[in-house]
């Protein structure tokens, strides 16, 4: 028979009810989490190639990691590469504005010039001189 509900714990929970924590490591329901604590360790490398004893698997194994380092060490020079790669393509790329930037500078310095040697013609033709101008 269930607990009267009456009263209430400390935590204004009626007695009889069960904090989460509590039914989900109750017997009969599945644990959701997994501590760290509970996973045992794998067995240390140097056991495994002991126990199994045999000269060829252990060749194996040092090859393989032979051939992992030199890919990594491969992929790393790579990156590396494409790093300097891709500064080197900012730098230029920068370059280019810059040099796009003075050539569009000049040509409206260059209009700029050609609007004033309209103007000074047309003063001119206006019957002012050069030097009122």
């Amino acid at each position: 028979m269930p607990a009267p509900r009456s009263s209430t714990n400390r935590m204004n929970r009626p007695e009889g009810v069960v904090p989460r924590a509590a039914w989900q490591t109750a017997p009969g329901r599945q644990q959701k989490t997994t501590l760290k604590s509970q996973i045992p360790p794998p067995p240390p490398e140097e056991t495994m190639v002991a126990d199994e004893g045999d000269s060829a698997t252990r060749y194996k194994l040092e090859a393989l990691a032979s051939l992992h380092e030199r890919k990594v060490a491969a992929l790393m020079r790579s990156i590396g590469a494409l790093r300097e790669e891709v500064q080197r393509l900012k730098a230029e790329s920068k370059e280019h504005r810059r040099s796009s930037l003075i050539q569009n500078l000049r040509s409206k310095l260059k209009e700029q010039e050609m609007v004033n040697d309209v103007l000074k013609e047309a003063l001119i033709e206006s019957r002012m001189t050069e030097e009122q101008v």
